[in-house]
């Protein structure tokens, strides 16, 4: 007799740090001749087109709210372009206690709020709770590029820990 055995493919998490300096803002993103790269502020990570969605937390050095800009990146062959697409904004509120993480006294962030786009939001169960954290649907995107934004120039390191599924 035939069987079916339906898996789930292990994802390993990536730790990438992000140096926020005074970038208060949200980016702009236009469509571009140039692979877009790494920035002050912005990470660009390289997808695989098996990935359907990638899940997302966040480490900070400061207690400081963020905003995390998801930008994919597709390319366009026609015009030899790349051309981005807003996933998501979301807003951050940090756990008020800080624990030692990658090396660094950090605080996670125990809540998003979805301001612009699509994300699955899974928050922790109040702010001291750890865990928190969004799953992005990627769209049939290249590229995807987080860029984070503090709500005031504190130059804090992010840590993003991210995985594919």
């Amino acid at each position: 007799m035939a069987q079916v055995q339906l898996t789930t493919d292990t994802k390993n998490v990536q730790a990438s740090p992000l140096l926020t300096l005074a970038t208060t803002s949200v980016p702009s993103r236009t469509i571009t001749g140039t692979l877009p790269v790494t920035t002050t502020g912005s990470g660009i990570f390289v997808t695989g087109s098996s990935l359907n969605y990638l899940k997302m937390k966040a480490y900070s050095s400061s207690a400081v709210v963020l905003t995390i800009t998801v930008t994919g990146w597709s390319y366009l062959s026609s015009s030899n372009s790349y051309v981005p697409q807003t996933l998501c904004v979301v807003t951050t509120a940090q756990n008020t206690n800080s624990q030692a993480v990658l090396g660094s006294t950090l605080y996670e962030v125990s809540s998003y709020v979805k301001t612009i786009g699509d994300c699955k939001i899974y928050n922790s169960p109040d702010a001291t709770s750890n865990g928190a954290f969004i799953m992005i649907d990627l769209l049939g995107c290249q590229f995807i590029e987080f860029h984070c934004s503090p709500a005031s120039s504190s130059g804090q390191t992010v840590y993003l820990l991210t995985s594919g599924l």
